[in-house]
């Protein structure tokens, strides 16, 4: 059972009792997870695996926090997510995730794309993540304009040759701003 709706309001004095218990304390140190979800998830391993081991999942969140510099975090079993820390692209995978040993994110809420990634994507998208995060904003802005196998096989070709795959891009983005033109 959990609480959804409203914000529960308690006096001062009792988030000072409160923190006297671990139980009070993990409460008020999961603050320091930004993401609801991730906070609800922390405080119910609390509840079954005990206050101890939801301290060690929250230092391990907490050593893995964003630094500005653009990588991957597990979101779930089958997505990542790309994050410099302030804006996250979520990515469907085509292979279990949790192998591959990712910080949980639970720092950005992120924004889904129609992308989903084999293994050879993840690794070359691993080597050149400052690029990959830049292929997608672009891609995501023309999402909507475009079908989902042409932003998939842009994907792929960065897989295969960067410079080939924004050369696609530039082209793609060339032929939307003439059809724009063309209605204006």
């Amino acid at each position: 059972m959990s609480i959804k709706k409203g914000v529960v309001q308690i006096p001062v004095e009792y988030v000072d009792l409160l923190s006297s218990c671990p139980a009070g304390l993990l409460l008020k140190d999961s603050l320091l997870v930004p993401r609801p979800s991730k906070r609800f998830k922390l405080l119910k391993i609390a509840c079954k695996q005990g206050v101890a081991r939801a301290y060690r999942v929250l230092k391990d969140w907490l050593r893995s926090k964003p630094t500005g510099e653009v990588k991957f975090y597990m979101e779930n079993e089958r997505s990542v997510v790309l994050t410099d820390g302030k804006l996250g692209f979520k990515y469907k995978t085509t292979f279990p995730v949790r192998r591959l040993n990712l910080p949980e994110n639970i720092y950005v809420e992120p924004t889904p794309t129609a992308i989903t990634l084999t293994e050879a994507i993840f690794r070359q998208a691993s080597k050149e993540p400052e690029l990959f995060l830049i292929l997608t904003r672009w891609l995501k802005t023309y999402e909507p304009l475009i079908d989902p196998h042409r932003i998939q096989e842009i994907v792929e070709m960065f897989a295969r040759d960067i410079e080939k795959a924004f050369m696609l891009l530039n082209r793609l983005e060339e032929k939307l701003n003439s059809v724009r033109r063309s209605y204006t």
